[in-house]
């Protein structure tokens, strides 16, 4: 399964899955942690933090870097202060 989760509990929950006899020895962990998520792995806010939606995050800053249009600490620093104010809308 290349250290993917099925999405299909049967599938997850299979002796095919599990290995129980190889390793990692405690898959059943990883499906234990994965209830904890959401829908996805994705946090809320993520399309956002990450410049998908508009640009001003990860996304853009990084073009910015690439075009030569900013030096990468800046980008560094303005990608963190967009991410941690998207973050606190979601986590206050």
């Amino acid at each position: 399964f290349g250290g993917k989760i099925p999405v299909y509990k049967p599938v997850a929950l299979s002796e095919e899955f599990l290995e129980k006899d190889q390793q990692p020895d405690n898959k059943e962990f990883l499906l234990e942690w994965a209830n904890g998520t959401g829908p996805t792995s994705f946090t809320p806010g993520w399309g956002e933090w990450r410049g998908y939606t508009d640009g001003a995050g990860l996304e853009g800053q990084l073009g910015d870097v690439f075009n030569g249009e900013s030096d990468l600490d800046t980008a560094i620093q303005n990608a963190a202060d967009h991410a941690n104010s998207v973050l606190e809308r979601y986590y206050p």
